[in-house]
């Protein structure tokens, strides 16, 4: 054991460390990270095919571990339905998100690292995708963080004693401690709780277990293209640059899905410094897409337009990635819908007279700004107004510079109300258990009720569950 912790000059006769500190048991996250999916560009869909659930680990001094924390529900969101005569399976059934973007806690001042795993379902084998040194990162205590995973990398592989690792089953209190062998033994100590309620009463575990579901519905939402002028580069007005969607009649309820897509083909170039001097190719035609499931029900699409999450997820100058670094993580390794365009777009085009045009902002009247919200009091209107791409001639010290405008075609915009699209088998019975947890997530078995099962009805196929038991 670390005794570092205790300090030799203690203040006003007392030792300068906490409870936890002295504790053997080491505090696990509590909860399951969550994750949110997207649709990036030029990635190995290492999702495609795979159910992949989350979960992490803290780090303590000393290389102590603690557990797992619960694993998340699988990383999948399939594809529409799509029945095929020839193999008779349904060939949607494959993930229609290449990036899961994770959210964890770093956990209190102990913690000093933070592994964050994954599992494939249906397999015994945990991996780890990343090992989080809190300092280096600069990761504060107890904040949320999150992690970009779209990765087809060789992963560090778990002992599969951790999968059954659940919690560690120390007990709460202990007259006596000793080792024997390799073994850490107890003598007159306190294991597990009494289920009581507030009361003092014995827990009476009398509850019942229902099907609440609902509708599966994906709803086509009206669009127009209009032309804006960039001055990032003088005065250029390009058609087809701002697109704006029509909610009207659309609900926007809390779990929804706004889904965006359309295609992005070059329209032109300026160089007001030197009119002539432009890249011989263009960037082509691109499929940008971007979907926000809605974190909270919204009365208005002003009221979510102007929210700080929505505004987060198409981005901000303060969040997007660089367009260019030559060190730093760029716009393809962002998570907003700025960086997702920028991304798309190509890096390098040749020029006539310079080696090459490398982009490097982008912008509508300056670099480093992200795509344009706009939205009035009592309109149904969301309207996103497209970047101009900034290439420069040398990324180093750059001299000359020619910008690349873009119009959209094809767009398709729609809001699902099951976003999730989770399902459970119908013509099944399911049970419903019960597990208490403390703080270290030492835990009891499944507590069960008498009426804790309910049958899911042929006629449910349709639907989407919404609620658990009640």
């Amino acid at each position: 054991m670390d005794f570092s912790f205790f300090d030799e000059n203690p203040d006003a006769n007392i030792d300068q460390f906490t409870t936890e500190e002295l504790l053997v048991i080491k505090k696990p996250p509590v909860e399951a990270p969550t994750f949110t999916l997207n649709l990036t560009p030029g990635e190995e869909d290492y999702l495609d095919e795979r159910f992949i659930c989350f979960g992490y680990r803290y780090k303590y001094a000393d290389n102590q571990y603690s557990a797992t924390s619960q694993f998340s529900e699988p990383a999948f969101a399939p594809k529409p339905f799509q029945f095929s005569a020839e193999s008779f399976l349904n060939e949607g059934m494959v993930n229609s998100k290449n990036q899961a973007i994770i959210t964890y806690n770093s956990g209190g001042p102990l913690v000093v690292g933070v592994d964050l795993l994954f599992k494939e379902s249906g397999n015994s084998i945990i991996k780890v995708i990343q090992k989080l040194d809190k300092q280096q990162e600069g990761l504060a205590d107890n904040t949320d963080y999150t992690f970009a995973f779209n990765s087809n990398k060789i992963f560090t592989v778990l002992p599969d004693s951790q999968l059954l690792r659940l919690f560690d089953n120390v007990p709460r209190f202990a007259q006596a401690q000793t080792v024997m062998g390799n073994r850490l033994v107890y003598g007159n100590y306190v294991d597990g709780y009494d289920l009581k309620d507030r009361n003092g009463s014995l827990t009476r575990l009398e509850y019942t277990a229902d099907l609440l579901s609902s509708e599966i519905s994906i709803d086509s939402l009206s669009t127009a293209l209009s032309s804006f002028t960039f001055t990032i580069d003088g005065s250029v007005a390009v058609p087809d640059s701002k697109l704006t969607i029509d909610f009207a009649g659309a609900e926007l309820t809390v779990g929804s899905e706004i889904s965006i897509e359309f295609s992005l083909t070059h329209h032109s170039f300026s160089n007001t410094a030197s009119p002539t001097d432009v890249p011989v190719e263009n960037s082509g035609t691109s499929i940008v897409t971007f979907s926000y499931i809605l974190p909270s029900t919204f009365a208005t699409i002003h009221d979510l337009a102007t929210s700080t999450d929505f505004i987060n997820r198409v981005g901000t100058a303060v969040n997007i990635k660089p367009v260019f670094d030559a060190v730093n993580p760029t716009s393809c390794s962002g998570t907003t819908f700025t960086d997702n365009y920028n991304c798309t777009i190509t890096p390098v085009l040749d020029s006539s007279t310079t080696p090459t045009w490398t982009k490097f902002a982008s912008g509508q009247s300056a670099d480093g700004q992200p795509i344009l919200i706009g939205s009035s009091l009592g309109s149904d209107n969301l309207e996103l107004t497209m970047l101009a791409m900034r290439r420069v001639n040398n990324t180093t010290t750059p001299t000359l510079n020619a910008y690349e405008y873009f119009s959209m075609s094809l767009v398709s915009a729609t809001i699902a109300s099951s976003p999730s699209s989770l399902s459970l088998h119908s013509n099944r019975n399911y049970e419903v258990g019960i597990i208490y947890m403390d703080e270290f997530n030492r835990s009891t078995t499944a507590l069960v009720s008498e009426f804790n099962s309910v049958n899911i009805p042929k006629k449910s196929n349709i639907f989407v569950p919404t609620e658990g038991f009640i």
